[in-house]
């Protein structure tokens, strides 16, 4: 694989484009639930979940950063 992704069809999105379209789309949900009053506990509440078993790597705090960047778009 060349790290692009492996194709769902001739032509069609790869794999990774499809998981990253599907987290964007269940991101989106999470966002507009939070109330606008709280979003720092929010954050933190997220954070503190995200890494409660201890385990720290690279695609977890990538994904609290996109997570907090939304948040602050909001």
């Amino acid at each position: 694989m060349d790290g692009s992704g492996e194709q769902l069809g001739s032509g069609g999105p790869t794999s990774s484009e499809q998981i990253m379209k599907t987290g964007a789309f269940l991101l989106q949900g999470m966002i507009a639930d939070v109330d606008t009053d709280s979003p720092r506990e929010v954050f933190f509440r997220v954070a503190a979940d995200m890494f409660a078993d201890g385990n720290f790597n690279w695609g977890r705090v990538v994904a609290l950063f996109y997570f907090a960047s939304k948040l602050v778009l909001k």
